[in-house]
C-alpha cells in the first residue's frame, strides 16, 4: 500500500508542479512579447519623425503618438512641447533635432546621433502638431 500511496502523490505532485511551471512560462513568454511589439512600435515612431521631419503635413500623426509610447520620459515630453515654441523655421529644426537624438536614444536605435546628422529643416506653416493655431495655442475646435 505504501507504494501505491508514494505513486499517488508522485503522480499528483508532477501534476501541479507541471501546470505551474507550464503557466510560468506562458507568462514570462507574454510580458517578453509585450515588450518586444512595445520596442518594436518605438522603433518604428522614431523612424517615421526622421522620414517625415521636412513634411509638416505627414509628422503631425507621428509627434501625436509620442506620448503614448515615450510619455514616461520627462525629457522627451519637454522637447516635444519645445517643438511648438520657437517662432522661427531654425528654432523649430533645431527643436525637432533634439527630440529625435532623445527619441532615439530612448528607444535604443543609436546613442550616437547627432545635430548634425538631421540636416532637413522643418518648414512651419503656422500649425502646432496637435493641429491647433500658434495664435491661440489651443487645438481647433
Amino acid at each position: 500500500m505504501d507504494a501505491v500511496t508514494a505513486g499517488l502523490v508522485g503522480a499528483i505532485a508532477g501534476a501541479v508542479i507541471g501546470a505551474l511551471a507550464t503557466l510560468s512560462a506562458t507568462l514570462v513568454n507574454g510580458l517578453l512579447s509585450a515588450r518586444r511589439a512595445r520596442d518594436d512600435a518605438r522603433t518604428a515612431l522614431v523612424r517615421e519623425v526622421m522620414r517625415y521631419r521636412g513634411d509638416q503635413k505627414r509628422l503631425v500623426d507621428p509627434l501625436n503618438e509620442i506620448p503614448l509610447l515615450f510619455g514616461h520620459d520627462a525629457e522627451c515630453m519637454r522637447l516635444l512641447r519645445g517643438v511648438a515654441g520657437p517662432n522661427t523655421d531654425l528654432g523649430r529644426t533645431d527643436a525637432l533635432k533634439d527630440l529625435i537624438v532623445r527619441l532615439a536614444s530612448l528607444a535604443g536605435i543609436s546613442t550616437t546621433v547627432t545635430h548634425s546628422d538631421i540636416t532637413t529643416p522643418l518648414a512651419y506653416n503656422g500649425l502646432l502638431p496637435w493641429g491647433g493655431s500658434q495664435e491661440t495655442g489651443k487645438p481647433d475646435a
